[in-house]
């Protein structure tokens, strides 16, 4: 009777992702295909037979043609995907693009009705731009912002609203020189009034600003289907003042992190905005002010959990597992 209630499940990601490694043993009663997309022609390759996609795993010699769940972990990225060596650097470019032009056709061709996150799904909620109004279409409360990479309006856009501001990226990257022996990671700063000559100029691209909001608390809340886990963290408490304005320059040591019960009304807020988005999964930054108003930073549908768990001992890893095997 066991095998009765095996499902079939693929999972996209990279070979070095201890989330998966984490949710992977949980799954045990169910046959996973676990693609790495760093690890395409070596472990796994598409093929199409007529109408019909097959996943083919190189290891087990094994042909998957259907899924009963899908876990969008990760992107496909060109970046990331494994590149043709062996030839000509133009030629090795040539195959390495043919391959990923069907892997992530056959990503974006998969057909199942239980999807974390469908594709288009995460692409959508992976801008920032639709972050704010995700949040205010919920009614939870989001900072003044402007993107722009105009010099002048943006310090216009400080002055006017008089109080500190964030200064961020668009997009989260990191800036790898020296071969790659030294790392830039820019994370939010703040900017007083004093301080605003630092944005002009801003250069070719467009930063993103925003009012600072007083921070009392800090959540990550992550949702799975139905399920809702909330952790407060007291960046406020940690040593270094960088941590302060954003708890991802980690002073893990000396910054709390608590399993806390959010108030109804933001729980239901959150899952209505997750519902609403098509979200079966997301991660989503809150700011607790000293007064107890609550303010939404940013949705991130493939967003990390894998600290929270271990430093709260949130089950979420469980909860994908069963939301997966369901």
């Amino acid at each position: 009777m066991r095998g009765f209630f095996m499902k079939t499940i693929f999972i996209l990601t990279d070979s070095v992702d201890p989330h998966v490694d984490t949710v992977s043993p949980l799954l045990e009663d169910h046959r996973v295909l676990r693609v790495n997309t760093d690890r395409y022609g070596e472990e796994w390759v598409v093929e199409q037979h007529d109408e019909k996609l097959i996943f083919v795993d190189l290891q087990a010699n094994q042909a998957w043609t259907h899924f009963d769940s899908v876990w969008l972990r990760r992107n496909i990225a060109l970046s990331k995907f494994r590149s043709i060596t062996g030839y000509s650097p133009s030629v090795n470019q040539f195959l390495t693009n043919q391959n990923y032009t069907v892997a992530r056709g056959a990503i974006l061709g998969l057909r199942c009705s239980r999807m974390m996150n469908p594709w288009h799904v995460g692409a959508y909620m992976n801008s920032k731009f639709n972050h704010l109004y995700a949040f205010k279409k919920a009614g939870i409360n989001i900072p003044k912002s402007l993107i722009t990479s105009d010099a002048q309006k943006a310090i216009a856009f400080a002055e006017n609203l008089g109080k500190p501001i964030a200064l961020k990226h668009v997009y989260s990257d990191v800036v790898i020189e020296d071969n790659e022996q030294s790392i830039k990671y820019q994370l939010t700063q703040q900017l007083s009034k004093k301080d605003l000559h630092k944005i002009n100029p801003i250069g070719p691209s467009p930063m993103y600003f925003q009012e600072y909001v007083e921070k009392k608390f800090e959540y990550r809340v992550t949702i799975v289907g139905n399920e809702l886990f909330a952790c407060r963290i007291h960046s406020q408490d940690a040593k270094k003042e960088g941590t302060k304005h954003d708890w991802r320059d980690y002073d893990l040591e000396n910054t709390p992190h608590y399993a806390c019960k959010l108030d109804n009304f933001i729980e239901t807020k959150l899952l209505s905005l997750a519902h609403n988005h098509g979200l079966n999964y997301a991660a989503i930054d809150l700011v607790e002010t000293p007064t107890g108003e609550f303010y939404g930073l940013d949705i991130n549908p493939l967003g990390q959990f894998q600290w929270i768990e271990d430093l709260t001992g949130l089950p979420i890893s469980k909860a994908i597992a069963s939301w997966l095997g369901h």
